[in-house]
């Protein structure tokens, strides 16, 4: 065959509190996301209820010959960006282990290590030019307990990256968000992920521990309400700047969301404040992602 026919990749995302799989036909010529499924999964589950919607969403989607993708969590990895006097991959490649030796404090042997070119200046007149990468390096206990789940799920993941780096396959793949400067907030149950690209390139990406179970448990002692899953839902209020609360609850309501948020909002302002710092570029858009994402007034406040 001159040509090689459409294949499917099914990306799978375990999170804390659902897992889903995007279904993507990819071509030559084109890459078409053509299905998405969801398993809910309570997320105080214990490991046997969320092998077993593993297994469940696997059944319904997975074929003998599609690809299956996954991402490891930016959280679970050490990462460092390393600058060589070089361009050359081999070398590269070759002399990443090398020099995060000196900037991680574990073993080697006990790590899985990988990298990706973030940027590459353009050369100066004498031709030398560096070439800036981030380095991954996660415990090969952890990437091992992550792929022994999927195997007794009865999956044999092809693909294993980071899910940072996904966000940034994402960017690249749509026209509105590939050029200039984007920022990608992810905010699961337990974190967010944070992704700034440059024309479709990433260039920086920090994991963050607080995430929307944390915000509701503020929210809760707030309001002086029990916890509850949707309790963001049904009780979080933001108001437009400016704008009058109309009675004294729509008031209480937004001052104790804002409070839940500040822990939050603290740190993605230090990672903005980091990026520029490196850049001195404001990024042009931000675009919000996960359950809180959906909260009403979040990406203006």
């Amino acid at each position: 065959m001159l040509f090689r026919s459409a294949h499917r990749i099914l990306g799978l995302d375990v999170g804390t509190s659902a897992i889903k799989v995007a279904i993507v036909d990819k071509s030559l010529r084109q890459t078409v996301l053509v299905g998405w499924d969801e398993e809910p999964v309570a997320a105080d589950a214990p490991e046997e209820q969320r092998v077993d919607a593993l297994r469940a969403i696997l059944k319904r989607n997975l074929r003998p010959d599609d690809v299956l993708a996954v991402g490891l969590p930016t959280a679970a990895c050490m990462h460092r960006t390393l600058s060589f006097p070089f361009r050359d991959d081999k070398a590269i490649t070759e002399a990443v282990g090398f020099e995060l030796e000196n900037h991680i404090p574990t073993p080697l042997a006990e790590l899985v290590v990988d990298h990706v070119q973030v940027a590459s200046p353009e050369a100066t007149p004498s031709e030398d030019r560096q070439t800036e990468v981030t380095a991954f390096a996660a415990p090969r206990t952890e990437v091992v307990r992550w792929l022994d789940r999927l195997r007794v799920a009865g999956a044999e993941p092809r693909r294993l990256g980071v899910t940072g780096l996904t966000y940034a396959s994402l960017v690249r793949a749509l026209p509105e968000l590939k050029s200039g400067t984007t920022m990608l907030v992810d905010v699961g149950v337990q974190g967010a992920e944070v992704v700034v690209t440059v024309e479709g390139e990433t260039q920086y990406l920090r994991s963050v521990s607080t995430g929307a179970a944390g915000v509701a448990t503020t929210l809760a002692a707030q309001l002086q309400l029990a916890p509850g899953p949707t309790l963001l839902q049904t009780h979080a209020r933001l108001l437009p700047q400016g704008a009058v609360p109309e009675t004294q609850d729509e008031r209480a309501a937004h001052d104790a969301t804002v409070a839940a948020l500040a822990p939050l909002m603290r740190e993605l302002r230090q990672t903005l404040g980091a990026w520029l710092r490196k850049a001195r570029t404001k990024p042009d858009r931000l675009v919000l992602t996960g359950g809180l994402g959906k909260l009403a007034g979040l990406h203006e406040f």
